[in-house]
């Protein structure tokens, strides 16, 4: 998916395309609301996890403190994940997921 602009502005931003860009191996972000309780999120973890056999790293972020990251990648809807393989966006997983297809 392509980005949504090209320049990298915001210090969130910028933090979080380092830190993807020196993950090595396979990277899940989950971007929840951390206000919402746990049991009623989307579990993406759970569910990509058994493909990479322990290989996978995974991070969430606060929802709300990330609107500057899913604007730059054009991430409309929620729940929503990103998964990255050695810095560079997977398409098998980007964006909202309903359950269906993963």
């Amino acid at each position: 998916m392509p980005m949504v602009q090209d320049k990298l502005e915001d210090p969130f931003l910028i933090a979080f395309h380092d830190f993807v860009q020196k993950t090595k191996g396979i990277l899940l972000i989950h971007f929840k609301d951390m206000d919402l309780p746990k049991d009623t999120q989307f579990p993406f973890k759970e569910v990509i996890e058994p493909e990479y056999q322990g290989q996978l790293q995974y991070f969430e972020i606060d929802l709300k403190a990330s609107y500057p990251i899913l604007d730059h990648y054009g991430l409309r809807r929620q729940p929503t994940a990103m998964l990255f393989e050695n810095g560079k966006t997977d398409p098998r997983l980007q964006g909202y997921r309903n359950g269906d297809g993963l």
